[in-house]
């Protein structure tokens, strides 16, 4: 039947391409290594079967091997040579075969090393063995805002953060970040990275692969679901690119989703009705680690000021920032016609607590 045909192609192709990848460049050179010894225990057995009546230099096998070593070996001492047609055409083949498989070796060998270097130079080869990290995967002109923050929030607990991406060399200026040149769609690549021992994952939209933005949310979606499966326990933040693709993020266990166009559409909308929201924001998301955010009610010197003096007087007398205030009941960015008046709450960001603050 064509289905039962069309099977056991598939199953030729799958053992074909199974049998290609396990003959790695270690197994090439074994075999090489073991025909030319086969190469070379034969040769001497032709060779002595021509020259051992004739040739008081090559009388035994020993003395066939030696010349069929040194011959391989282009050395050629000379204390021994064949004399007959045949040793001397044995000895031709020898060193057509013979040097070919040799200097094949030594080629493999040299090409394996250098893959090995170049394969630890780029990380592609290292191994995590640190727990409670926090994963980045994935590589985007964004990620170097989002290594730069987790440096800043984790590097004083020194808590690990580890980049799993696929970029030649560690795209970090610094040594904090551990860097692994790997794939976050790849089991064995998310083992290197001991994602089972890890605290938090966040998966950028990878740019490092060709592919348009449904490519890369499907990739993300992918990574989202592989990382998943090894830890469950995991918390996961991913940036999607195209919002019909939210829902596969929630079922694959995401629980924090950025959606980069609806948020930024909607904060310059909400910057244009309500000036000073992206300000505000932006405080808030590049805060320092030290700094907090406190309720302070307006009293003293600070009723009847407006907008601009309170937030000077702020800065310079507790070295916080204005965030919003609740102005007749309702908490509003700071308006620029108002002003303060006893009651009114503010929100405010500041590295230590200002006095009266809650």
């Amino acid at each position: 039947m064509p289905g039962t045909r069309a099977t056991a192609g598939a199953r030729i192709s799958y053992r074909r391409e199974s049998l290609r990848q396990s003959l790695s460049m270690r197994t090439v050179g074994f075999l090489v290594i073991i025909n030319l010894v086969l190469v070379i225990m034969l040769g001497s057995l032709v060779m002595l079967g021509f020259e051992r009546k004739v040739n008081p230099g090559i009388h035994t096998y020993g003395d066939a091997l030696w010349v069929t070593v040194i011959t391989v070996a282009t050395v050629g001492y000379g204390d021994a040579v064949p004399t007959t047609t045949g040793g001397k055409l044995t000895v031709v083949i020898e060193i057509l075969i013979g040097v070919s498989l040799l200097t094949a070796f030594f080629g493999i060998r040299s090409a394996n090393k250098q893959r090995t270097a170049q394969r630890r130079a780029t990380n592609m080869d290292t191994n995590v063995k640190v727990g409670g990290h926090y994963l980045v995967c994935g590589w985007n002109q964004r990620a170097p805002f989002v290594i730069e923050r987790l440096k800043a929030e984790l590097e004083p607990s020194r808590t690990p953060v580890v980049i799993l991406c696929d970029q030649e060399v560690n795209p970090c200026d610094d040594d904090y970040p551990f860097f692994i040149r790997g794939n976050a769609v790849s089991e064995r690549d998310l083992k290197r990275a001991n994602v089972e021992k890890a605290e938090a994952a966040v998966l950028l939209a990878d740019e490092s692969k060709s592919g348009d933005s449904s490519d890369q949310d499907a990739r993300t979606v992918l990574a989202a679901l592989t990382i998943r499966s090894m830890n469950a326990a995991i918390k996961m933040t991913a940036e999607i690119l195209q919002p019909e693709n939210t829902h596969h993020l929630q079922l694959a266990g995401v629980g924090e989703i950025y959606d980069a166009n609806m948020l930024s559409g909607n904060l310059l909308a909400q910057s244009a009705v309500h000036y000073g929201t992206i300000g505000m924001v932006t405080q808030l998301v590049t805060r320092k680690p030290s700094t907090r955010i406190f309720r302070l009610p307006v009293s003293g010197k600070m009723v009847g000021m407006s907008t601009d003096e309170l937030a000077g007087y702020l800065d310079s007398e507790m070295g916080a920032s204005l965030l919003a205030v609740s102005h007749e009941g309702r908490m509003t960015l700071p308006p620029d016609d108002i002003r303060f008046a006893e009651g009114d709450m503010l929100a405010v960001i500041a590295e230590n607590e200002p006095p009266g603050a809650t």
